[in-house]
């Protein structure tokens, strides 16, 4: 692209923000005098000034020829600006820090601040001028006002220009023409740059400015579609587009303009034909836009028709049309901007409402709701209320606190005000008493705005005075004061005072209405109550019986005087009644449901005939006893005469033995003397005492179960009228058994008192329980009776059989349940299988198993039933059981000498036999544990060289404990050798033949316990070889080791006379045995060439001790020690079958006790 200077070729306008709409001019002023002087727009960003400059209201643009007054917008859409007010002090004064307000209005709305900004100036001097900058974002595309106002806080001597306004134009689209991505062009549209506005391209339609647009071609260019839909229908100024544009388009080839409607048709705005510039090489290009005459003004935008072309799908074209005549190079088109006004958004919007009080009213009475509606959003708007959930029937209607009606359509409200408005509510008439809801709805100009205020409206109780007659005329006798009562109720909902009245005025002279003494003429009646009212009737002397007079009587609420009660009371002169009463015959006895009478005569003492109507009644609380007749309601008597009455009397149906009757009366009114008259109280009829029972039950065969409790049901029902106390007894209930009464979930003693409660007899549910031994015979019916007693006398009895059913369970108990024991030893484990039913169970069996935490490989088992011969285990064995029989097993477990501490044998014992109820064969395992807690490991080396020793010499031997047991071992050493010799042993001295030397080892299970024990052996007059025994063997008598020796001294010399060896020995051989042990005691160790000569230590541990060697005979032991015994000898089958070896070993003896036994 080139380069060139852009010259405008275009006229000059005014446009939107050109100055100031009104500005005060004047003197300079005394004091302070500030006003604005003047606006200015620059774009936040570098960017966005790049991006927006060329249409925008900024002056002068670097290397563009553009009058200041030819813009179109002063900011974009949701892009931040940078407002500079320039103040003037054209006072004398210098001024304080003043506040300077920004306002930015919506022409379309009455009042719609869509920015509002305070910000300090400073200090101004006299004739100077201050700038203070604001920065907004503005949020609303469109024509507005703009509205800068001094707040001075110093008093201004000319305050009438202390605000400027002006206008601000707010652009929606802008495009560069960089690119036409999401755009459409069909022909010979493109983005050029061979000349452009601002960023290098333009929009060109044809073949650049070297060439011309083809022949016979419509080119179009379509913008995405466009969401103008928060566009107004209609505007104070025009809305529309513009661009600049360059090039030569020849007539009648024509650029139009073109906009879509919703219908989807193009209309067209303008269209353009001619030539702007046709050589852009030889002095750069000249651009050119619109000045179009609309509404009024002049305005470089090309008008759109609001109505029609913002909607959702709206979009621009722009159509370049040739024919086949004349071409040129073209149409440019660059800086393309929208501009039109966005409505209101629902954000900009805000109301809500404030309770202010509330008075409720009274069925069809008119109350009121204040409320106060208030505009917290950002734009004026009107308010139109509604009430929603008002009940059917009632009238509302709003109006403001002056009391004028709010009009259909609402009331406006500017941003930040409010107004008191009420609610004027009518209850129906048939409106409950309480609090009413219901819901305030104050609608805005927007749909989507709305506020909504529970409102609740009290509906106060109404008081309504009802005054009713007599029932029967007041009347009373000449020349006498009778008292009669009228009732007041209050049919309303709130309680109040009714004042009282009498109107006497049509009686004649002598004849009186009036309250009774005792009577208030004013009354407090609360809702819903009736208050009696007592007046008395005073009748003249000489008024002749039956003549009637009337008044009025009023009652008005003190509180609402329209509520209003009026009656008229019919009074009357009577007779004077004068009656006598005389039973005849009482009532009888009777049960309940039945029925009694008596007579009663009745005679007229006046001296008038009298009409009477009678009526028989009873006392309170009768519980069911009502009057079935009289025999006449009726009575004409003359003067002196009789009649007889007979008054029927019905018990009720749950008449109880101790019920006591209502007396009874005859109360009569005469219709002549309107006097009422009642006899005495005659006492009701006898109530006979009903003692009845009704048992139930179903059972004929009882099947038990031994050992089960089971329940017979059955249930009584007291049937008479009278308490019971009854006693309830089981006959042939056999020994050993066990019976027992239940009520419910409770046992109960064989006595129950059955009350009578009601006139409905009521039944109690028992259980007749029984417990039979396990021994109780199967299958043989016994024969039962119960028996229900009321004292001696039996009100019922029930025979019954009972069957024992057939039980077969087995039962298993071991004797123990634990078994401590040392590894290498033994353990029974014994128990027994019982049948615990009453009949013989042939399928029972038992199953032993054995397990253990270790491998028990060489653990040694022997199960026995009854003694007898050896059982497999994990096997069952059938062991059939006879009634209450039982049989004893035994098992006998062999513990290895190699099991571990801490080993655990669990030995399982299972049986299984007879069914339980749901036909399972019962199976019951019991567990025996083993554990290991003691484990045996010691041994004894014993070490003597073969050596002939020489006369007078010894021999020399050693012993080698070592024990890993866990528990102390207390060992005993003996050596048994020929008569004469000596063994002389470290820490023990000389021990004699079968004399004990004591060694005690510590516990070794953790570290081995290690002993030695050297010995001398010594001639000294005993033979000069022979053999010496040792045995060791354990505090229980367990042989740790037993061996011999055959030991040797060379013969003594031929004597020769005596020499001190046989000085010594002549002495008792005492001298040389000291000698020798002292010559032990002496020595520090054996020769360590010497093979088989174990170094020879002093026992450490505790002190040992000698025992002397019982006086018996030792059997030589030759061969190696023997720890175990090998059994008795077999008997002369050979081994029994199927037992082994090692179990022979251990048990054989006891097989061959008992095959000895049999034999007996």
């Amino acid at each position: 692209m080139r380069q060139v200077s852009t010259v405008l070729v275009l006229l000059c306008m005014l446009l939107a923000t050109a100055g100031p709409l009104a500005q005060a001019t004047g003197a300079r002023s005394n004091g302070v005098d500030l006003s604005v002087e003047g606006v200015s727009f620059t774009y936040s960003t570098s960017t966005d000034e790049g991006k927006y400059r060329m249409f925008s209201s900024n002056h002068p643009i670097p290397g563009f020829n553009r009058p200041a007054s030819l813009f179109v917008i002063d900011g974009m859409v949701d892009v931040p600006i940078d407002v500079d007010v320039t103040v003037r002090n054209t006072g004398s004064l210098a001024s304080a820090v003043t506040d300077v307000r920004l306002l930015v209005l919506h022409d379309e709305y009455e009042r719609f601040e869509i920015t509002n900004l305070t910000g300090p100036l400073n200090s101004v001097s006299a004739s100077s001028s201050g700038v203070i900058q604001f920065q907004f974002t503005p949020t609303y595309a469109g024509n507005h006002s703009l509205q800068i106002e001094v707040l001075s806080a110093t008093p201004d001597n000319n305050p009438s220009n202390d605000v400027w306004n002006g206008r601000i134009t707010i652009g929606a689209f802008y495009w560069n023409c960089d690119t036409l991505q999401n755009w459409t062009t069909t022909g010979e549209w493109s983005l050029n740059s061979d000349t452009s506005v601002s960023l290098g391209s333009s929009c060109h339609a044809g073949n650049g400015e070297f060439s011309s647009y083809s022949a016979n071609t419509i080119s179009r260019l379509t913008t995405p579609t466009l969401d103008l839909a928060d566009g107004l229908k209609s505007g104070t100024r025009t809305m529309g587009l513009s661009f600049f544009y360059t090039g030569s388009v020849l007539s009648p080839d024509r650029l139009s303009i073109e906009a879509r409607t919703s219908t989807g048709i193009w209309e067209e705005l303008s269209g353009l034909s001619g030539t702007i510039d046709q050589d852009f090489l030889t002095d750069g290009a000249s651009w050119q836009t619109f000045s179009i005459a609309s509404g009024g003004h002049t305005t470089p935008l090309v008008p759109i028709a609001p109505s029609r072309h913002l909607h959702a799908n709206s979009a621009l074209r722009w159509t370049l049309t040739s024919d086949s005549s004349n071409e040129d190079i073209g149409i440019w088109m660059d800086e393309l901007v929208m501009v039109y006004d966005q409505a209101a958004r629902a954000e900009s919007y805000g109301v809500r409402v404030q309770g202010q009080g509330t008075t409720g009213a009274a069925p069809g009475s008119w109350g009121n709701v204040d409320l106060k509606v208030v505009n917290d959003g950002e734009i004026s708007t009107d308010i139109v209320p509604r009430i929603d959930g008002l009940p059917q029937g009632w009238d509302t209607y709003t109006t403001f606190m002056d009391g004028s009606s709010v009009p259909s359509t609402g009331f406006n409200l500017l941003p930040g005000t409010s107004r008191d408005i009420s609610v004027r509510l009518k209850p129906d008439l048939n409106s409950s008493v309480g609090l009413v809801p219901m819901t305030f709805n104050a609608s805005t100009d927007h749909s989507d705005v709305y506020a909504i205020s529970p409102m609740s409206f009290t509906v106060l109780a109404d008081r309504i005075p009802v005054l009713k007659e007599p029932e029967a005329r007041p009347s009373c006798p000449a020349q006498q004061s009778c008292p009669f009562t009228v009732d007041l109720s209050n049919l309303g909902g709130a309680s109040d005072v009714f004042d009282l009245n009498v109107d006497e005025s049509a009686l004649p002279t002598g004849w009186s209405v009036d309250f009774a003494w005792s009577q208030p003429t004013s009354v407090l009646v609360r809702p819903g109550e009736t208050e009696v009212l007592n007046l008395v009737l005073t009748v003249p002397q000489g008024a002749q019986p039956d003549t009637v007079r009337t008044v009025t009587m009023t009652a008005v609420a003190q509180n609402d005087t329209s509520r209003t009660s009026t009656i008229d009371v019919d009074v009357g002169a009577s007779m004077v009644s004068d009656l006598q009463f005389t039973v005849t015959s009482g009532f009888e006895p009777l049960k309940g449901g039945e029925v009694s009478s008596m007579s009663v005569e009745i005679q007229n003492l006046a001296e008038r005939p009298d009409i009477l109507a009678l009526e028989a009644v009873l006392e309170d609380n009768t519980e069911g006893w009502l009057v079935e007749s009289i025999s006449q309601e009726q009575a004409v008597m003359t003067a002196g005469s009789t009649v007889g009455i007979t008054i029927r009397l019905k018990a009720p149906d749950g008449l109880l033995g101790n019920d006591v009757a209502p007396k009874v009366r005859l109360n009569v009114v005469s219709e002549r003397s309107g006097m009422s008259l009642q006899s005495d109280w005659w006492s009701g009829p006898d109530v006979v005492e009903v003692r009845e029972l009704v048992m139930s039950t179903n059972v004929t065969m009882l099947r038990l179960m031994p050992g089960v409790p089971t329940a017979m049901e059955m249930s009584m029902v007291n049937t008479g009228n009278s308490d019971l106390m009854l006693s309830l007894e089981v006959d042939g209930v056999p020994s050993g058994w066990t019976t027992w009464w239940r009520s419910g979930d409770e046992n109960i003693s064989s006595s129950i008192d059955m009350p009578i409660v009601s006139q409905d007899a009521t039944s109690d549910a028992l259980q007749l329980m029984f417990l039979v031994p396990t021994t109780a015979q199967a299958g043989v019916p016994v024969d039962l009776g119960l028996r229900v007693l009321d004292g001696d006398v039996a009100l019922a009895q029930h025979g019954f059989q009972v069957l024992i059913e057939p039980v077969r369970k087995p039962g298993l108990t071991l004797e123990s349940d634990m078994t401590a024991v040392r590894a290498g030893s033994s353990v029974t484990v014994n128990g027994s299988v019982v049948n615990m039913g009453n009949a013989p169970d042939p399928t029972v069996f038992i199953q032993v198993s054995v397990r253990s935490t270790q491998d028990m490989s060489e653990m040694i088992t022997f199960l026995s039933l009854e003694g007898g011969s050896g059982l497999a285990l994990d096997t069952p064995h059938i062991i059939g059981l006879g009634t209450g029989s039982s049989r004893p097993f035994q098992l006998d477990v062999s513990v290895p000498a190699s099991a571990p501490l801490g080993t655990r044998i669990v030995v399982d014992v299972t049986v299984q036999g007879g069914l339980d109820d749901e036909g399972r064969p019962y199976t019951i395992t019991e567990s025996h544990l083993i554990e290991v807690d003691q484990r045996r490991d010691v041994r004894a080396t014993w070490t003597t060289p073969e050596m002939i020793a020489d006369y007078g010499g010894t021999h020399q031997t050693s012993l080698d404990f070592v024990s890993s047991s866990s528990f102390t071992e207390n060992l005993s050493v003996t050596f048994d050798h020929p008569e004469g010799w000596a063994v002389v042993c470290d820490g023990f001295g000389a021990l004699s033949s079968g004399s004990v030397a004591h060694i005690e080892l510590e516990p070794g299970h953790i570290v081995p316990v290690e002993r030695s024990l050297g010995c001398t052996i010594l001639q000294n007059k005993g033979a000069s070889s022979g053999d010496l025994m040792l045995t060791v063997h354990t505090a229980d008598d367990v042989v740790v080791t037993s061996a011999v020796r055959s030991l040797a001294w060379t013969e003594p010399p031929v004597e020769e006379g005596l020499n001190g060896q046989v000085i010594a020995l002549g002495g008792g051989g005492l001298l040389m045995l000291v000698g020798v042990v002292s010559l032990l005691m002496l020595r520090k160790g054996s020769n360590e060439d010497e093979e088989n000569i174990i170094e020879t230590k002093a026992i450490q541990g505790p002190s040992a001790t000698i025992t002397p060697a019982p006086e018996q005979t030792s059997a030589t032991v030759t061969g190696p020690p023997a720890t175990v015994s090998r059994g008795p000898p077999l008997p002369d089958t050979g081994l029994p079958e199927g037992w082994t070896m090692a179990q022979w070993e251990h048990y054989g003896q006891q097989w061959l006790n008992q095959h000895k036994q049999s034999q007996d």
